[in-house]
């Protein structure tokens, strides 16, 4: 199993987890911090 921690600038919406998921398709789990999803709203 191959986990992808990521540790984002904050920033509003998603860009940076949707370019990590695209250049790491091999990845089977992304761990991202807590609250980061939620800056979008």
């Amino acid at each position: 199993m191959k986990i992808l921690i990521g540790q984002p600038k904050l920033e509003r919406g998603v860009k940076q987890l949707s370019e990590e998921i695209v250049r790491n398709p091999q990845v089977d789990m992304v761990i991202y911090p807590e609250g980061y999803l939620g800056l979008g709203k």
